[in-house]
């Protein structure tokens, strides 16, 4: 989902696993979005949904009946086919 902001930060990993953050641009030019539909996030597969994908994939269901489950759980889950073939 491109919308042409110029917001950007930049982060990395310090020693010790603390994280260090840097705003490159604060310019914030549209409204948040309500929705994440289309979006990244919204795709990813969390970590109960992925163990679920790989009992499922071990009893040899197929994955678009494993894609069906997962959306049955959960109505807002926007993953797709190439999603479960990933894992």
């Amino acid at each position: 989902m491109k919308c042409e902001c110029t917001f950007r930060v930049s982060g990395y990993i310090l020693n010790g696993g603390l994280w260090s953050l840097r705003v490159v641009n604060g310019e914030y030019k549209h409204e948040l979005a309500q929705l994440f539909q289309g979006h990244k996030y919204a795709k990813r597969l969390q970590p109960e949904e992925k163990k679920l994908v790989h009992e499922m994939t071990g009893f040899m269901v197929l994955p678009r009946n494993i894609l069906i489950t997962l959306k049955n759980r959960n109505d807002h889950r926007a993953s797709i086919i190439k999603h479960i073939y990933k894992l």
